[in-house]
Formats: structure tokens, sequence, C-alpha cells
């Protein structure tokens, strides 16, 4: 894509890591934070929205993994509240496309 100055731009890719939050870390907190360390900032946006459930605390990994990359607590109160936890995650998806705009990366 080329804008009008013939400088070429490249659009950054909004992703959204959704995670459970576990006392202890297993093999899913390990693969998100080495997914959250790894992934491309020149090309990837990410953002962590992790599923708060009432009264843990959740993973050291996740909490110190990429501390660049922004977390979202979304309440989570069991599968009866999936609806409510589902329209948070959509709120969040609205948000981060509504400022996708302004994430533009200018390439030579």
């Amino acid at each position: 894509m080329t804008n009008d100055t013939g400088i070429g731009e490249t659009r950054l890719r909004n992703v959204l890591l959704i995670k459970g939050n576990y006392d202890r870390a297993g093999g899913g907190e390990t693969m998100v934070a080495t997914q959250l360390t790894a992934m491309d900032r020149s090309r990837y946006s990410p953002t962590l929205a992790i599923l708060q459930k009432a009264g843990l605390v959740g993973s050291s990994l996740l909490r110190e993994a990429a501390p660049d990359v922004p977390r979202v607590d979304v309440r989570w109160r069991g599968i009866t509240g999936a609806p409510m936890a589902t329209a948070a995650l959509r709120k969040i998806i609205i948000e981060r496309k509504n400022r996708s705009g302004s994430h533009a990366r200018h390439a030579r």
C-alpha cells in the first residue's frame, strides 16, 4: 500500500490473545508468554485479555512476559458468565480495530 507521499505504509495487524488466569503456570501460560515475547512488533500489535476469576492472582509468568504488551482483565464468572465475557471481548476488539489507523508504520 502506498500513501500520497509515495512512502509505502504497512499496517500492524491487531492480535488478541485470550487466556484464563490460574495460580500456577502450565503449558498454556508458557505458550502465550512465548508468543508474546517472540511476536514481531513491526508486523503485529498484540493485546492480552486475561479472563479473571475472582480471588485468583494468576500466574506471574503472564504478568511478567512482554511488559510492552497491553493487558486487559475480563471478568470471568464461569460458563454462566460467558455472554458477559464475550461482550467485553467484543468491545476490546472493536476498540483495537478503531485505533488501528494510529498504528500504521511507514516503510521506505
